[in-house]
């Protein structure tokens, strides 16, 4: 099955939602963000493709988290033209597509 993983990286933690190919969630986790942390998460998913928003700790984690997963992309949500969310709220694990 595939799996995707959404990070929503801030200062002290990173919210991590993972979904299936069909955009169904089956698991979201908030995890410290610190290197270990995160590769300790993603090393479970290890064949899932991921996704993170560029912000200032990007560059800091990129570089070190990219071995953990399938794929790692770093997006600029400004710039994506079909943003829509489902969900039931900004603190739910929303599905964009």
């Amino acid at each position: 099955m595939s799996k995707y993983i959404g990070l929503d990286v801030h200062v002290k933690e990173t919210v991590a939602c993972v979904f299936d190919k069909e955009a169904n969630s089956f698991s979201r986790e908030t995890v410290k963000t610190s290197p270990f942390s995160l590769k300790r998460f993603l090393k479970r998913h290890s064949d899932a493709r991921a996704t993170m928003e560029i912000s200032g700790l990007t560059s800091n984690l990129y570089d070190e988290l990219k071995p953990c997963v399938k794929d790692l992309v770093a997006c600029n949500a400004s710039q994506m033209r079909e943003w829509r969310w489902r969900g039931n709220s900004s603190r739910s694990c929303g599905r964009c597509f």
